[in-house]
């Protein structure tokens, strides 16, 4: 569509610069553009809370779409809004294990996990912008996986995600977590 868009509006360019007859210019019809009043004028540079918030925005969204397709049995490949909010090794190996739990016919059952996320910016991995990076607590020790060797409890992971900008738009891109006793977030 924006294709037939774009060609009609060469042609309607062209067919308005071409004179109406020999040696007959067209009088170009002057453009008036409005005053305009200044609105409130955006920072040049973000806060490390605006940082900060985006940065779990875009965690929180990623994190949400991967625990959905569990529960919805894995998934061949990525959906748009794991692509759109990770990348790299990360994005690849959240999909490599939804390949295998969908292959294996692992089951995923109980709530959601529970996610605990704080800034700590500083740190950085795998190309990530250290201003991005957040501190995670997922518990999924409510949670359950069954899978062909029986039935398995959920954990509690604690750790670092990393995100940094991919083709103009910030993605995970990275994660470092451990199982924890006790999350201290």
């Amino acid at each position: 569509m924006k294709k037939l868009y774009a060609g009609l509006l060469a042609v309607l360019v062209l067919v308005g610069c071409t004179p109406t007859g020999p040696g007959v210019q067209p009088t170009p019809t002057p453009i008036v553009v409005p005053e305009s009043t200044p609105g409130p004028v955006a920072s040049a540079t973000p806060s490390q809370e605006e940082l900060s918030a985006e940065a779990e925005r875009v965690y929180r969204t990623f994190f949400a779409e991967w625990k959905r397709l569990e529960r919805e049995g894995g998934a061949d490949e990525p959906t748009q809004i794991l692509k759109d909010n990770g990348a790299g090794r990360y994005l690849d190996g959240v999909v490599l294990m939804l390949r295998h739990q969908k292959e294996q016919g692992v089951e995923v059952s109980g709530p959601l996990p529970e996610v605990k996320v704080r800034p700590a910016p500083g740190d950085s991995k795998d190309n990530a912008d250290p201003r991005y990076t957040l501190e995670v607590c997922e518990d999924y020790s409510a949670g359950e996986y069954r899978d062909e060797s029986g039935v398995h409890a959920g954990q509690l992971l604690q750790g670092n995600v990393y995100l940094g900008h991919v083709d103009g738009q910030l993605k995970v891109v990275w994660a470092v977590t451990e199982e924890v006793e006790r999350c201290d977030i």
